[in-house]
């Protein structure tokens, strides 16, 4: 509870952060469920049935997204440098 306090209104709901991105919220459920690197959420509980909401800090995703295209970079460098490579030894 002490995270979510600090974080103040850098949290959002899925839906608005989906909106503001131009994504599913679909998307951002997958994102949330990668074995790897999952995107980090909040789930805030209020009251005794109720399964909460789930809440994303705008800068934690920003950092993710930042990761996530590095990583992405660096697979299609790698890609690319493999894919000269089989054309030079033709």
């Amino acid at each position: 509870m002490e995270q979510i306090q600090e974080r103040g209104n850098d949290l959002v709901t899925l839906e608005l952060l989906a909106a503001d991105v131009g994504i599913t919220v679909k998307t951002l459920r997958r994102y949330t469920a990668e074995v790897a690197d999952p995107l980090p959420v909040y789930r805030v509980c209020i009251g005794g049935a109720d399964r909460g909401r789930v809440l994303v800090s705008r800068s934690e995703f920003n950092a993710w997204v930042r990761r996530h295209s590095q990583a992405r970079a660096a697979t299609v460098d790698a890609e690319t440098r493999s894919w000269v490579r089989g054309l030079a030894d033709e």
